[in-house]
């Protein structure tokens, strides 16, 4: 039987620490290529520059500094846990073993949250609102100005729309009313889909042809096979956290204007309750108490980048 002294459960706790980490930083989830991930120094991050980019010109008399816009745009940290419980008589009795899991548990947690949290923003884009006040995937416009024609659709995946989705992406413009000129490469651009999507995504992405959805010009009849001009255009990403037949592209190719932020003010890490000396938890009930927990929190960035499509 373990003896359960304070030099016991140091080592119990730099045992869980390896595990919690190694399986923290082995984990394939965390959090997705369309969002710019930030390090924040407060409790909370401006990002007032959103819509304001400098311009080339000639420099012909003095510099002309481009200030921050007023859209007051800001995203504030939040706490995050996940803890476990653990009785006194599974140390005494030497069943290490048997807690093990839960740290690793604790530790993939740890890294999937995250992803939760930003598929929240791209699933929740049709109805919360980006720095401009409007809805993040509708039609923005500022002074009559349009930055993109429309980055909402109702419309379902096939090659037609997913076709001008991408045109959509194209004809981005800047505040100033200068193209953006997104580079779409395969590497650079995502289809993001739920498993409703995941079958028609993967022909669209993948198949070398494509049967025409009804009569073209040129007599050309329903079901006849064309070559797939989308093949190997994106890279497919699925995701549970999507429900419906919702779909988006998104470009990622442009690090500090990508189309969502995940703000770090804090990344996971593991703590501990276990002094008899000190936590009444421990002296009262016999409990010890470990987990994890971090700082950080998500929000809307550049939303020229994404085209997103649900159906009711």
């Amino acid at each position: 039987m373990a003896v359960i002294t304070q030099q016991f459960l140091a080592a119990v706790f730099t045992n869980f620490v390896a595990t919690f980490q190694s399986v923290f930083l082995q984990s394939e989830v965390g959090v997705p290529d369309f969002c710019e991930e930030v390090t924040s120094t407060t409790e909370m991050e401006s990002y007032n520059w959103l819509g304001s980019g400098p311009r080339m010109r000639q420099w012909t008399d003095e510099r002309q500094p481009n200030g921050a816009t007023s859209n007051n745009f800001a995203i504030r940290n939040l706490d995050w846990e996940a803890s476990v419980e653990i009785d006194r008589n599974t140390f005494e009795d030497d069943k290490l073993h048997l807690v093990k899991p839960l740290i690793a548990g604790l530790a993939h947690e740890a890294a999937r949250h995250p992803r939760q949290l930003a598929f929240s923003l791209l699933v929740g884009g049709f109805t919360a609102k980006a720095w401009d006040g409007i809805n993040y995937f509708a039609d923005h416009s500022n002074g009559g100005k349009v930055w993109l024609n429309n980055n909402l659709a109702a419309v379902a995946l096939n090659d037609a729309n997913y076709g001008t989705a991408i045109q959509t992406l194209r004809a981005a413009l800047d505040d100033k009313g200068r193209p953006l000129d997104p580079d779409l490469s395969s590497k650079k651009t995502l289809l993001v889909v739920g498993p409703k999507n995941e079958e028609t995504a993967r022909t669209l992405l993948n198949s070398e042809f494509i049967a025409s959805p009804g009569p073209m010009a040129g007599g050309t009849v329903a079901g006849t096979l064309a070559a797939n001009v989308w093949r190997n255009s994106a890279s497919l990403l699925v995701s549970a956290y999507i429900t419906d037949h919702s779909w988006f592209v998104v470009h990622t190719g442009n690090p500090g204007a990508r189309p969502f932020i995940f703000q770090w003010r804090k990344k996971p890490q593991m703590t501990q309750l276990t002094n008899p000396n000190t936590s009444e938890a421990v002296w009262r009930r016999k409990k010890f108490f470990y987990g994890a927990d971090s700082r950080y929190n998500v929000g809307y960035g550049n939303f020229a980048f994404a085209v997103g499509s649900t159906l009711a």
